[in-house]
């Protein structure tokens, strides 16, 4: 264990406040796992005892553990409102891919060497899991579900205190958090990215919660600094049982890793070789490691301590031993996306279009109608129409597009019949029929 060194508070908020002065149009991503982390220790009088306990564990003889293949079924719930953005099945099939890339066996992909990867001699400290990650097959009290599941609310927005964790609250249940990765998707709070649940929290609860913005891979991220798919990486590495790598209430605390460098604080954008740490052995700092927060396209390496607290923690007797034991599988259904190259879905993702384009479907439709567009321009308006055969409006949406939207639309309480529904994007009208049915 790296010993804990002293630290100037006064250098540290002053170094903060010059990460976050930096290019002020920009969207920094903000993780709220330690905020979670500290509500738990007030709310939950037995989390410490067991955040004790787990480390007790990960420090004893069991810490020892062989690699192993080992596969994590995930379940998603995607919390969305009726005519807002939300991932589709491909994007959430090209976060599995990454989420497969970064746990992997496979070498980093190095884009290049200007952020001291091999210089820093960071490579030789470069930790490959073998982990990977599938569309969970549902428990048999959800036959009728899939792993992707869409979930419509009311509410807005949602805050770290893991309201939308519950249906009480309007959220959703968890599928059996033991048994299966829970991933919980919507708009956050405060600008927030997302938040893990680590080892040793209420079974209710555990999981992941990211913001809508930040998962995927590609065009729809924005910003395009976080379109890597690194965002839910990070988290599940903290879900893993490993800290990030600096601390927010005590600046240079160690994170339990021996391989990782001392930081004092995340760090932000690109980060050139040397970063210097301002804690006292002033170490070079990890700025490519997934539990720092740069961009992604400099975040490729857990480190070998690392993945050995991951190992531990999915080992038989670890806090998370029954996820990938073989208890829960892979989805077997039809309905299932097929596993493509990352690369396919980068290609895929970006969206240099010279024509408008509009995709409505299903059509007839019950239920949940879903719409997407690719605007020939990077930005501007579109509105959506949707007439009775009286030409009356029984739904509109107005909004601001960046090139790409998808939305739905809850067409479940419309009457059963034939509607038209034109969609407006940059003063160009596209028109069809629909046939709504409740069948």
């Amino acid at each position: 264990m790296k010993s804990l060194p002293h630290f100037s508070l006064l250098v540290c908020v002053l170094l903060l406040e010059t990460l976050h002065a930096q290019t002020p149009n920009r969207i920094y991503r903000q993780y709220a796992t330690q905020e979670v982390m500290a509500r738990l220790e007030k709310e939950t009088p037995q989390y410490l005892a067991s955040q004790s306990a787990i480390e007790r564990f990960l420090y004893s003889d069991k810490f020892k553990v062989e690699s192993k293949k080992l596969t994590i079924p995930v379940v998603f719930h995607i919390l969305y409102n009726a005519g807002e953005v939300f991932p589709s099945p491909e994007e959430i099939n090209a976060q599995l891919a990454a989420l497969n890339r970064d746990f992997g066996e496979a070498d980093p992909v190095v884009k290049s060497e200007r952020y001291g990867y091999t210089e820093g001699k960071f490579d030789k400290k470069l930790g490959k899991l073998g982990l990977s990650f599938c569309l969970a097959e549902p428990p048999k009290d959800f036959k009728k579900e899939f792993a992707i599941r869409y979930v419509s609310t009311s509410r807005k927005e949602w805050s770290s205190n893991d309201s939308i964790k519950y249906n009480k609250a309007g959220g959703t249940d968890a599928w059996d958090t033991e048994r299966y990765l829970n991933i919980w998707v919507g708009k956050l709070a405060d600008d927030k990215a997302g938040w893990a649940q680590m080892p040793g929290g209420s079974k209710m609860t555990d999981g992941i919660v990211i913001d809508y913005k930040f998962i995927g891979v590609g065009a729809r991220l924005n910003p395009a600094e976080y379109a890597g798919g690194k965002t839910l990486t990070h988290l599940v590495g903290a879900y893993l049982g490993v800290l990030e790598l600096w601390n927010e209430r005590i600046p240079c605390a160690d994170d339990y890793v021996e391989d990782t460098p001392i930081h004092n604080a995340p760090n932000y954008g690109v980060s050139y070789y040397q970063q210097i740490s301002m804690c006292d052995r002033q170490s070079i700092e990890m700025t490519m490691n997934f539990m720092d927060n740069s961009d992604d396209e400099q975040l490729i390496m857990f480190t070998e301590g690392q993945k050995a607290r991951m190992l531990a923690v999915l080992a038989k007797e670890g806090p998370r031993g029954k996820l990938g034991d073989g208890t829960s599988s892979c989805s077997k259904s039809n309905n299932v996306l097929e596993p493509i190259a990352l690369e396919a879905i980068e290609t895929k993702a970006s969206i240099p279009q010279n024509e408008t384009s509009v995709k409505v479907f299903p059509n007839p439709v019950k239920g949940q109608l879903s719409i997407e567009f690719t605007a020939s321009s990077p930005q501007g308006q579109y509105q959506t129409l949707l007439y009775d055969q009286l030409g009356r409006i029984v739904f509109q949406n107005n909004g601001n597009h960046a090139g790409f939207q998808r939305y739905v639309v809850d067409c479940s309480k419309q009457p059963a019949g034939v509607y038209f529904i034109h969609v407006v994007i940059d003063g160009k009208r596209f028109s069809d029929k629909l046939i709504i049915s409740q069948q």
